[in-house]
């Protein structure tokens, strides 16, 4: 069941189309970008700060998947908000 990942020339090649892809559509934004190609999935990790982020990567894994030549795609890209902003308290009297 667990399938070795492919170090063959196909999966170098579909691991950097998919990165170059992803990181152009979300303007580098999927940080701690992992992609793991094997005989039967691809496995995308990665944490980024939107939900915009996320489906845009989604939409750059699926303009690669029409072309018919990825097998399926393991997604798994967290949300994670950092308001680096303070927040401003107010006291009433």
């Amino acid at each position: 069941m667990g399938s070795q990942p492919e170090t063959s020339g196909a999966g170098a090649d579909i691991r950097s189309t998919l990165r170059q892809r992803i990181n152009i559509r979300t303007w580098r934004g999927i940080r701690q970008l992992q992609i793991d190609v094997t005989s039967d999935c691809v496995f995308i990790k990665g944490v980024t700060s939107s939900y915009y982020l996320k489906q845009l990567a989604l939409e750059a894994v699926k303009e690669i998947a029409r072309s018919g030549s990825l097998p399926p795609v393991a997604l798994n890209i967290q949300v994670q908000f950092h308001d680096a902003r303070p927040v401003a308290t107010r006291e009433y009297a």
